[in-house]
């Protein structure tokens, strides 16, 4: 992935995808806590107690669980671009500013390395890349 400036000052980042698909961005929502809590303090500080060993056990086993879906879509995107890189597969590369994204396709990774050159040479001297992929 390469960053460019346009004239215009707008920032462009230029790069290949590597997976047909992208992340979907999900946000958590916490439960409010306080129904929880009674006027006892020994049952507000045992709540206290098991919302913190819940906290800490979650933290662990999420830790757990995100290190192994890492490593498994590591293999993925490995598998992928291996696979891309022996068969001369089609690449998406990509041209994203805040307000905007063009997406060209190359095939072979010589060809999508000059392609994210080209585009970033064109973004660099026009301020956005052309639309249509050149022949």
């Amino acid at each position: 992935m390469r960053q460019v400036t346009g004239p215009d000052g707008r920032r462009w980042r230029v790069g290949r995808r590597w997976l047909p698909w992208r992340p979907k961005n999900r946000d958590l929502d916490v439960p409010d806590l306080d129904v929880l809590l009674s006027d006892n303090p020994l049952v507000a500080l045992l709540v206290v107690i098991a919302v913190v060993l819940a906290g800490l056990l979650l933290i662990l086993v999420g830790f757990v669980l995100i290190v192994a879906v890492e490593w498994l879509l590591t293999l993925i995107v490995l598998a992928t671009g291996l696979t891309r890189l022996a068969w001369r597969k089609t690449w998406t590369v990509y041209a994203r500013s805040s307000r905007s994204v063009v997406r060209r396709k190359a095939v072979g990774w010589a060809a999508s390395k000059a392609l994210i050159a080209q585009m970033a040479e064109e973004i660099e001297r026009r301020g956005r890349p052309s639309h249509s992929t050149p022949e």
